[in-house]
């Protein structure tokens, strides 16, 4: 699952980045801001395990803002990391789950995972979310696919991530796209 996510988040990340396809049957996807997080992250429990090196990161508060306003639930909400053996740098594969709720009581998950960059004191990461929710207002959320990116910094224990929601940009043809 988590490969064929990853392969799914390059293509996306590279179309959008790049706004170039050179071959294909589809112009870049189209991502529009729907909520920035900034959180405080603890100190990171690190376990080590015959996979090698993983770490659970609690997040100690979060502040969502965008087309959902709130707050991310502390001591629930935390993130696993999975070193990953590379001779090219340091990455760890990342799964996370988050609850959002807001000043109403609304509540959505948020089921994550993405892959992690890591560069002196910062790391860098991209990853795929699904939203769900009873809300009625953000209903729409169950059907729809989320590209994340985020920043955060080691000294500080900040971090930003951004979500995207991703539509298509058509077909290069101009044929339509069955809904």
């Amino acid at each position: 699952m988590l490969p064929r996510s990853l392969l799914l988040l390059c293509s996306i990340a590279s179309a959008v980045a790049t706004g170039a396809c050179t071959d294909g049957i589809y112009n870049p996807p189209v991502g529009t801001s729907f909520v920035t997080v900034n959180t405080k992250v603890g100190m990171p429990y690190n376990i080590t395990t015959p996979d090698g090196i993983v770490a659970m990161v609690p997040i100690a508060t979060g502040n969502i803002s965008g087309q959902f306003n709130g707050h991310l639930i502390a001591n629930l909400s935390a993130e696993t990391e999975r070193l990953l053996n590379s001779k090219t740098g340091t990455y760890s594969t990342v799964e996370t789950r988050w609850v959002f709720e807001n000043d109403k009581g609304d509540r959505i998950l948020a089921d994550m995972k993405g892959l992690t960059t890591y560069s002196a004191a910062a790391l860098h990461g991209f990853g795929t979310a699904y939203l769900s929710t009873e809300v009625e207002e953000f209903y729409w959320v169950n059907w729809e696919l989320f590209l994340i990116e985020w920043q955060g910094s080691f000294n500080t224990g900040d971090a930003k991530f951004e979500f995207f929601q991703i539509t298509t940009g058509g077909r290069k043809d101009g044929q339509p796209i069955p809904n």
